[in-house]
């Protein structure tokens, strides 16, 4: 069997990547891992999948906030949370091949999501990181 290869997929080079680019897609990565989905690192994560359809009281907002801190200390360790900041925001987005129910809230303009916006501290930088979690 021959297997077609074309190399000039493996003669490009990387595009560069700049520290602040990888500083925030492991924020996100960590924020948007549901605990127990990877097979290899159950742990690994931040579980805020418990809290989803809950009450956005302060009380439910301030549980939020210390689950982000520790997860980001947890698997982040290069990194220094300096600020955290959580609030429910409507969803002005929503797939028109959602859910209904999810379709039904956006179309009272009930529907919300969880604002994130985290500012980590890496080699004395710091980085505004924002992310939309649903």
């Amino acid at each position: 069997m021959t297997v077609p290869f074309d190399l000039s997929l493996s003669l490009r080079p990387p595009s560069p990547r700049s520290h602040a680019e990888e500083l925030a897609d492991r924020v996100r990565m960590i924020l948007e891992t549901e605990r127990g989905r990877l097979p290899y690192a159950p742990q690994f994560g931040c579980e805020l999948s418990g809290l989803v359809g809950s009450e956005a009281s302060k009380k439910r907002l301030s549980e939020i906030r210390m689950r982000i801190n520790s997860a980001l200390r947890r698997w982040m360790p290069d990194g220094h949370v300096t600020s955290c900041k959580v609030a429910m925001v409507s969803a002005t987005s929503q797939a028109p091949g959602g859910p209904v129910a999810e379709r039904a809230l956006a179309s009272q303009g009930l529907a919300r999501v969880l604002e994130v916006r985290v500012v980590v501290e890496s080699d004395g930088v710091p980085l505004e990181i924002e992310a939309r979690l649903s």
